[in-house]
């Protein structure tokens, strides 16, 4: 039976994941798919901030859009929702599945710039 609202679409954006359960709650991942709906998200590692996630926490999304278009700042789609359950993949890697409620386009954040620098060209196997 499915039961997801809206279709899933496979697409692998560079994305940051926000969440307010630790100081150091950001990490950098990539969406496995994306919905109107939710985003399901692999992350390279099962860092502080993603081993406090349970379902129904508050989370932010940041998928970095391809193309600067001419701009100084990247763009991002800016998701806020909450966590639908997360788990550790096998390859040892870590998915978490978000209920997206609010979606729009803004100026990739500042402080998340050094993760990307950090993160620069990491590639998860999907």
């Amino acid at each position: 039976m499915e039961r997801r609202a809206a279709q899933r679409i496979p697409l692998a954006l560079k994305c940051y994941l926000v969440t307010d359960s630790t100081a150091t709650g950001q990490q950098v991942g990539r969406t496995e798919n994306v919905s109107r709906s939710g985003a399901l998200v692999n992350l390279p590692e099962r860092s502080a901030c993603v081993a406090a996630l349970n379902p129904g926490d508050h989370v932010e999304l940041h998928l970095e859009l391809p193309s600067r278009l001419g701009r100084r700042l990247p763009r991002s789609l800016h998701c806020v929702g909450t966590v639908a359950w997360s788990k550790e993949a096998p390859e040892g890697s870590f998915r978490v599945a978000l209920a997206v409620q609010r979606m729009s386009f803004r100026d990739l954040p500042e402080k998340l710039w050094s993760l990307e620098y950090a993160w620069q060209d990491c590639q998860i196997a999907m």
